[in-house]
């Protein structure tokens, strides 16, 4: 097996989706959030790139080929050659960081919520039309990497999320009342008051705390 770092042109890549002949359905989100992170400049040179095996087919690196194209951009890529047929298989089984996994690894501490705060502020920064539980709503590791460094009081407010997650831990109904339900009072969801689209703010909204960890109570 032998590798090399290339530059891929949208044209390049499209020539090597041609080899695309055995590989899994296609994600058009995983291309999206790709060809976004591209445009952002973000993209970087990792072990992981695209792959081809002994015959010549496409094994790994579809979705990075597709947001090339997408994106319209040349990218550097680490390309491996003569993979042994039958590597498939073992291609992409490992878990996939998240955002929490890389703030643990910065050291910061209850990564967990930390990361869902900081995902909230970033997509009340940016993107306040959206619902922040559908599918376009993708936050990268990156973005919240780099919110928090702009937001470093979020750390503070972590106490705060914990108190309310533990309230909210066992406790159906949401309703406050007799049923039990979140402590922020009628319902989680309906604690976190209405976003102004294109607002701006220099400390945390308010509710930064309640809304990262309650949409699921």
């Amino acid at each position: 097996m032998r590798s090399t770092v290339q530059t891929i042109t949208p044209k390049k890549a499209q020539e090597y989706l041609e080899h695309n002949t055995a590989n899994r359905p296609l994600s058009g989100r995983t291309v999206r959030d790709f060809a976004q992170a591209m445009r952002r400049g973000e993209w970087r040179v990792t072990h992981q790139g695209i792959a081809f095996d002994t015959t010549g087919a496409l094994v790994d690196g579809q979705h990075r080929l597709a947001a090339i194209v997408e994106a319209d951009v040349p990218v550097e890529v680490t390309v491996f050659s003569e993979v042994p047929e039958g590597a498939f298989d073992v291609l992409d089984t490992g878990k996939r960081r998240n955002a929490a996994d890389v703030l643990a690894i910065e050291g910061e501490k209850s990564a967990v919520m930390l990361a869902a705060m900081v995902r909230t502020v970033w997509l009340y920064e940016n993107r306040p039309e959206l619902n922040w539980s559908g599918g376009d709503a993708g936050v990268s590791n990156h973005q919240i990497v780099q919110t928090l460094l702009q937001h470093p009081k979020l750390r503070d407010f972590i106490g705060v999320g914990e108190q309310i997650a533990a309230g909210c831990r066992g406790r159906p109904g949401g309703d406050g009342g007799e049923s039990g339900g979140c402590p922020a009072g009628g319902g989680c969801r309906a604690a976190v008051p209405p976003l102004r689209p294109n607002s701006r703010w220099r400390s945390p909204p308010p509710n930064a705390a309640t809304s990262s960890i309650c949409s699921s109570c």
